[in-house]
């Protein structure tokens, strides 16, 4: 299963929590968590992730690599690449994540 350009909007594609890196990455995943038990799957069923962040600093690898932990099977961690951007669709939007998910 593929799974892209997942990010912290509401239903009616507003930004959730502008400019708020840390929740809007809660926010994503979850979303992203809801998109795979809509089709039977789970996080666990996760093999790659690809992770957006407009403005990456180094200091925020180990934050962000805190909050998608807890997400993640810890036995069986998916793959990651984390990546620095300049900006993405919205104003506001910090965050973007695709996945692939095997069963």
């Amino acid at each position: 299963m593929f799974v892209s350009g997942q990010v912290d909007c509401d239903s009616e594609g507003r930004v959730r929590n502008p400019d708020d890196l840390e929740a809007q990455l809660k926010g994503t995943l979850d979303n992203i968590d809801i998109a795979l038990r809509a089709q039977g799957a789970s996080m666990r069923d996760l093999v790659h992730v690809t992770i957006y962040v407009v403005g990456l600093q180094p200091e925020q690898t180990a934050r962000i690599r805190e909050i998608r932990s807890a997400y993640f099977d810890p036995e069986s961690p998916p793959a990651v690449t984390l990546l620095g951007i300049e900006r993405l669709a919205f104003p506001g939007l910090r965050v973007e994540i695709d996945i692939i998910a095997a069963q």
